[in-house]
């Protein structure tokens, strides 16, 4: 995929995985937490939301300026995640840990709000999917500056 389409399918993955994590703990702050005395804790929620926002501005620009190592004509595997011939052992260890990482994150969002299931399952699969694409990404722009 051309390094342009491609950036701009990060960028909108990571605002709609946002905009869900938004959603979600906007109904979890209306609605609170059950068997919990205290609700106090809940009223944390918009800094979450200022940080969550503040982070995805920081993702989104760090992505934009490493692009610039990616050349013109190149293209970028969103899959280069998932192939491991010709790693070293370091780079096989490297990149299983990086997929063993992911698949827990992803099962941790499955079960973020267990009354909105479409939901966390909607953001469990657009966080997993954008930590892959930052991969392929990443993996472009580091080929690049390899030589």
């Amino acid at each position: 995929m051309r390094r342009v389409p491609y950036w701009m399918a990060m960028c909108a993955l990571s605002i709609a995985n946002g905009l869900l994590f938004f959603q979600m703990t906007l109904a979890l702050m209306r609605r609170g937490i059950e068997g919990v005395d205290n609700q106090g804790a809940l009223l944390m929620m918009p800094l979450f939301w200022l940080t969550a926002a503040v982070v995805l501005l920081l993702l989104n620009l760090a992505t934009l300026v490493d692009g610039r190592h990616i050349a013109k004509g190149d293209k970028v595997d969103p899959f280069v995640v998932f192939r491991f011939q010709g790693l070293s052992g370091r780079g096989i260890v490297g990149r299983t840990a990086f997929l063993v990482l992911t698949a827990f994150l992803v099962y941790l969002a499955f079960h973020f709000d267990l009354r909105e299931r479409l939901l966390s399952a909607v953001y469990a699969v657009t966080g997993g999917l954008l930590l892959v694409l930052l991969y392929g990404w990443w993996s472009a722009a580091m080929k690049r500056r390899r030589g």
